[in-house]
């Protein structure tokens, strides 16, 4: 997950350095794309097979099939049963005790309040031209762990027919939320495979802003201009808060039923209002600072103020991939030769690896989606000070996580939310 959190620093700070007027956000499912690259691996061989294994924090393609199989378990609505290692090979820590999951306003809710469990939904599919079809193992392990859809098709008389199957999966999958994400001719004669991952999340915080609270608020831009932005605001809560070094971080739990998992969104904000790209800087050199478990203490919160924002972003991530050094499995003879059986197997690569995500953050939760098409062709907590507030009206860092296994369901920045 590392290597994906390195995707996401680096295509943020791109965007700071390149900096436009309108200040794009970012945004990008971690989960999506590790799910895409495993699904690679296990249809690769040789010095590919090597190299997607260490970007993948993997020693043998059995530890992978056990991460995987662990990773899909994860957006199941239904509770994870099965190999104890098996979840452990995700570096799984203990479940956060039951009266710290809330930030402490039942009183406001009353006793009929009824959690809402989060939807997830991860889908996998491949699409394989008539003349490469799939090798019936490489199948058995598409259906057994990523329960892929498969299905063969004809990319030379029937490209864009092929296409619209795939915007109507994609569409379906993640609720309606990504649309057309493949443009007319996105596939060609040329096309051999298409793999597709689309994950959709959708999740009520624990505790809820109330709208009524909501105004429009000064958001100051990196460029140091400002715009006023519709603000979410609750006051005197006790929540899950740190203050490092560089940075706040607030923890807004997702309701939730089950015990095998809990979500959360991660705020990542800068002490000072143009500090995004240092931070980023920061996180791009040591990726685990965006991993690991910080300890953050439950404390009363005198304000906090957070956008309310929605966003979609698209990009081609296999061209950051190449730029950290993953190369092979873009380059011509991609040693994906127990993929798909066929004479010219070894003439099979990836020419792309594009991703699409959205999210939509307002007063009740979150609603994300991302989908993934690749075409073949330490810090020291500070002393909390009393009367703290967590005003996020600069551009920050976020991620929603689970915090069970330390699996990062989306990261992005938030640069302008308007």
């Amino acid at each position: 997950m590392e290597f994906c959190m390195r995707i996401a620093t680096q295509e943020i700070l791109e965007k700071i350095k390149n900096r436009e007027e309108h200040e794009n956000n970012f945004v990008m499912s971690p989960l999506s794309i590790n799910a895409m690259l495993n699904m690679i691996a296990m249809g690769s061989t040789g010095k590919t097979l090597e190299e997607l294994l260490n970007y993948l924090g993997s020693e043998t393609i059995t530890d992978l099939h056990s991460k995987s199989l662990a990773m899909v378990a994860l957006t199941s609505t239904k509770k994870v049963v099965g190999d104890d290692d098996q979840r452990c090979s995700l570096e799984s820590s203990p479940d956060p005790p039951k009266e710290c999951n809330q930030s402490e306003s039942w009183d406001d809710w009353g006793p009929e309040r009824v959690a809402k469990e989060p939807t997830f939904s991860m889908v996998n599919g491949i699409w394989s031209d008539q003349r490469f079809p799939l090798k019936p193992c490489y199948l058995e392990i598409a259906k057994t762990i990523f329960q892929a859809h498969a299905k063969t098709v004809d990319f030379v008389q029937m490209a864009e027919e092929a296409r619209n199957e795939v915007n109507i999966w994609v569409a379906k999958a993640t609720k309606g939320l990504l649309k057309d994400i493949l443009q007319p001719g996105s596939f060609d004669s040329q096309t051999m495979v298409v793999l597709a991952n689309a994950l959709y999340f959708k999740g009520d915080w624990l505790d809820p802003f109330d709208a009524y609270y909501t105004r429009d608020r000064d958001f100051h831009l990196l460029n140091g201009k400002t715009v006023r932005v519709p603000l979410m605001a609750k006051g005197y809560t006790v929540n899950f808060y740190g203050s490092f070094d560089d940075f706040k971080l607030l923890k807004l739990p997702y309701d939730h039923v089950q015990g095998n998992k809990q979500l959360s969104m991660y705020v990542f904000l800068p002490h000072k209002k143009d500090g995004l790209q240092d931070l980023m800087i920061k996180f791009d050199s040591d990726p685990s600072l965006l991993t690991k478990q910080y300890d953050l203490r439950r404390e009363e919160l005198e304000v906090i103020l957070i956008p309310k924002f929605k966003f979609s972003y698209a990009f081609t991530a296999s061209n950051s991939m190449i730029k950290l050094g993953l190369t092979l499995p873009f380059c011509p003879k991609g040693e994906l030769t127990e993929m798909v059986d066929s004479p010219h197997s070894d003439k099979v690569f990836i020419s792309r690896l594009f991703h699409k995500s959205l999210i939509e953050v307002d007063e009740e939760g979150t609603e994300a989606a991302s989908e993934t098409i690749s075409n073949d062709n330490g810090y020291a907590m500070r002393k909390p000070k009393p009367r703290t507030s967590f005003v996020a009206d600069h551009p920050f860092m976020f991620m929603i996580k689970d915090d069970t296994s330390g699996v990062v369901f989306f990261t992005g920045a938030l640069l302008n939310p308007k």
